[in-house]
């Protein structure tokens, strides 16, 4: 997610990994429907059907040219919206589209960023710097983390069978 005016670095870095990896890339874009089904699950939340934020969040598809052709000819955002901790979600099934409201930006940074990467790229994603340098950086740093929660798991069972085995050897069980 870009909150902040974009540096000549900025650009030069996402140019940069852009460069090493979009023509590795292929299009995984997930749908809509996929999107809204992925939120619900993985996030505690309240249906919040509310005509004036849907609105919002459609006009915020509608009114962006690049988001407005994620749509299909003559079909209009169908906007599912949700209340999750202090933030509004709204999740076009139509496109995969999605809009988050909070007053504290830094709060919805991790749902924006799970559910951008869970969402995929499309083909005209794969041609945009920056959602391509978004993309990988994200998706990395997912793979960074489950790597390490995969590795504190192995030494968690590691510890457990060493301590097992401590018991077994002091006769304190069979």
């Amino acid at each position: 997610m870009l909150t902040v005016k974009p540096t000549a670095e900025m650009l030069a870095e996402w140019k940069r990994i852009f460069e090493a990896h979009h023509a590795a890339m292929k299009p995984n874009r997930k749908t809509g429907t996929e999107v809204d089904q992925y939120f619900r699950n993985k996030y505690a939340h309240q249906v919040f059907n509310d005509a004036a934020f849907q609105e919002i969040v459609a006009l915020n598809i509608t009114e962006n040219a690049f988001s407005r052709n994620k749509l299909p000819k003559g079909v209009l955002p169908n906007i599912k919206s949700y209340k999750t901790g202090n933030a509004l979600v709204g999740i076009d099934l139509s496109t995969g589209e999605f809009h988050i409201e909070s007053e504290n930006i830094e709060e919805v940074m991790p749902l924006h960023d799970d559910l951008f990467v869970y969402r995929g790229l499309d083909e005209e994603d794969l041609k945009n710097i920056f959602l391509v340098a978004e993309y990988v950086k994200l998706s990395l740093a997912w793979q960074s983390v489950m790597a390490g929660a995969k590795r504190r798991q192995r030494a968690s069972r590691a510890a457990m069978r060493l301590s097992l085995e401590m018991l077994k050897f002091r006769g304190l069980t069979s």
